[in-house]
């Protein structure tokens, strides 16, 4: 948990109601062969033929061990939203081809090659929904899938803002709002910690698993007076742990990677901006995808 400013329940509702676009969005390397390595022969006993080699053919290349599966689950930022081509430019399809070219797939057949996408994330996405339409889908594609290399997971935001929203609108001081907060928090963790529990259950303990943490996109849009609040809400306060804590904290229970994006996404440009204070953008999402290949990369593709 990072230190900062005393939790007050006012600012946390602004910054919570201005926060629903960060919640709702919220290697190998290719096999080596042997090459056409000159090996002695041995002595002729008859004079050699004009046309006789003095090297042994080049081996053929290692088989390939089949494709691999990378798995994405999560809500609209996994979804790609806020990139030009979502399906595309979003962190998710751009992860999947920086692994694909570690592997060394565009070079040829590679054990993990070809590396197939499967991204099952959604918009409004919170941890029931996860778990009650995307695992499901989930499980049938690990059920097929033979060499499972990762699963990302950015979940969790739309477990807190739309119940404090509610409850603090109508009443802003009242006990009742820091009470939504608090619950909302609590929530966020049991939904976290089911969903991580599920999923490493599915995959069992070899296969790698990242969660990714909230950014703050306030400063780039409307409300950037109040991006020193949202840092309190997604980091906590001295007395209560913000959604990033609770994802790093379950993260570490359940063997899971943390991918942290809130100082890899800084530049006015790496968010839609403007009256969206919600999704990264097409730079953004690329600074996402290297971030989480800066944490999974080795692991994903060294097995």
């Amino acid at each position: 948990m990072r230190p900062t400013r005393p939790f007050t329940a006012v600012p946390v509702v602004r910054a919570l109601t201005a926060l629903l676009g960060v919640v709702l969005l919220a290697g190998c390397a290719p096999s080596q062969r042997s090459g056409n390595a000159t090996v002695p022969l041995p002595p002729p006993t008859t004079n050699p033929s004009p046309t006789q080699e003095d090297s042994i053919p080049p081996a053929p290349p290692p088989a390939s061990s089949g494709p691999s599966t990378y798995l994405a689950l999560g809500d609209s930022v996994a979804a790609g939203v806020g990139a030009a081509t979502p399906a595309t430019g979003g962190y998710v399809p751009l992860l999947a081809d920086r692994l694909s070219t570690a592997l060394g797939c565009a070079a040829g057949s590679a054990p993990g090659c070809p590396l197939e996408l499967h991204n099952l994330a959604r918009s409004g996405a919170t941890t029931a929904t996860l778990l009650r339409e995307q695992l499901p889908r989930a499980l049938d594609v690990l059920r097929n899938s033979t060499d499972v290399r990762l699963v990302t997971l950015t979940i969790g935001g739309n477990d807190v803002v739309e119940p404090v929203v509610r409850a603090c609108a109508p009443a802003p001081q009242a006990q009742t709002c820091r009470a939504a907060v608090v619950t909302s928090l609590r929530n966020a963790d049991e939904g976290i910690e089911e969903v991580l529990r599920a999923v490493r259950e599915a995959v069992g303990p070899d296969t790698t698993v990242a969660v990714m943490t909230y950014y703050n996109p306030l400063p780039a849009c409307q409300f950037a007076s109040l991006q020193t609040l949202a840092d309190q809400v997604l980091e906590g306060t001295s007395g209560q742990p913000g959604l990033n804590d609770v994802l790093r904290m379950r993260a570490a229970q359940y063997a899971a990677l943390v991918v942290d994006t809130g100082d890899r996404l800084s530049a006015p440009t790496d968010f839609v901006g403007g009256s969206d204070c919600l999704h990264p953008s097409g730079p953004g999402h690329a600074q996402i995808a290297a971030a989480f290949f800066d944490v999974v990369g080795v692991a994903v593709t060294t097995r």
